[in-house]
Parts: structure tokens; sequence; C-alpha cells
């Protein structure tokens, strides 16, 4: 992604991992954030990782729907989802 608004311009780069703990979870994880120019270092894109919930969470639109693979290709984020019908109870 990127972006520019009065002078400023930012650049972020990521990918996309599935993770079932604590639940399920297609979140995305920042590689290289850019700003005006200027890499920023890895604890800048740690802690906008950690105030930036940039996930996606299946079970918290339909109960019954876990992601199981994301792919990105060409620039379009493809997420395979399986029907997950057993009680958690």
């Amino acid at each position: 992604m990127q972006g520019s608004k009065e002078g400023l311009e930012i650049s972020v780069e990521g990918h996309y991992t599935i993770e079932n703990q604590p639940q399920n979870a297609l979140v995305f994880h920042i590689d290289k954030l850019v700003f005006n120019g200027l890499e920023l270092p890895d604890t800048t894109r740690t802690e906008l990782e950690d105030e930036f919930d940039l996930g996606f969470y299946p079970k918290e639109i339909v109960p019954f729907i876990e992601a199981t693979e994301a792919v990105i290709d060409e620039g379009q984020l493809t997420v395979k989802l399986k029907l997950s019908l057993k009680s958690n109870s």
C-alpha cells in the first residue's frame, strides 16, 4: 500500500499469515514501512502492528467459517475458507 497527502508519503509492504491461536485469523505483518523516503526500523513496524489490528477474523462474521490459506498474487489477496461445523463447547 502507498499513499500521500499534504506533502507526506507513506509506503507499507507486508504479508498475511493464518493464525489459529488464540482464534482463527488472517493476520497482516508489516515487512517494510517507508515514511517520506526513509525506511523505518523494525521496532516502529512492531509498534504499528501492535497498535493497529489489521487482521481479519472470519468467525466474527460467520461463526462456522475458518480461514485456511492466504495468497497474494499480482496485487490480489485470495483467502481460502472452510466450513467448521463442529461445536467448540
